[in-house]
């Protein structure tokens, strides 16, 4: 079992906002050039019984966790998606959303207020952070 201690807390894309109950799972692989953490990824297909994840897909799986040794998953990584818990997401919205605002992910990934498709069960939690000039991101509550 890993240790995600290090994630909990930390106010970066793909780390967990608190450590309130949290599941998340490794059992996927990288199926495009890269994930970045933060980003709300999808079940694209599974190959030779390995589950391949990607921002494209059809069924969303969760938010692709920070990993430990790098800042991104590259094509055939091991890929760790939280699938219940509150995450940093990433997002272009510039707005603080409110506390239970309904979550939708963009084509790109992103979390957003009202653009691209409804993700049921999930909320923001009114947390949001500038992380750099036209980047920020928000806590999302996941029950993917």
């Amino acid at each position: 079992m890993s240790d995600y201690s290090v994630i909990v807390g930390a106010e970066s894309p793909g780390c967990m906002v608190d450590s309130s109950i949290m599941v998340i799972n490794g059992s996927f692989v990288c199926g495009d050039e890269f994930i970045a953490p933060g980003k709300i990824v999808r079940l694209s297909h599974t190959t030779n019984g390995y589950k391949i994840a990607s921002v494209n897909g059809d069924l969303v799986i969760g938010v692709a966790v920070r990993p430990q040794d790098s800042c991104t998953y590259e094509e055939g990584d091991p890929v760790n998606v939280a699938s219940r818990g509150r995450v940093w997401c990433i997002t272009s919205e510039r707005e603080a959303p409110e506390y239970g605002d309904k979550v939708f992910v963009t084509p790109d990934g992103d979390a957003s207020y009202s653009e691209g498709d409804l993700l049921s069960g999930w909320f923001f939690t009114g947390d949001h952070i500038k992380t750099g000039p036209d980047s920020y991101i928000v806590g999302v509550s996941v029950s993917a």
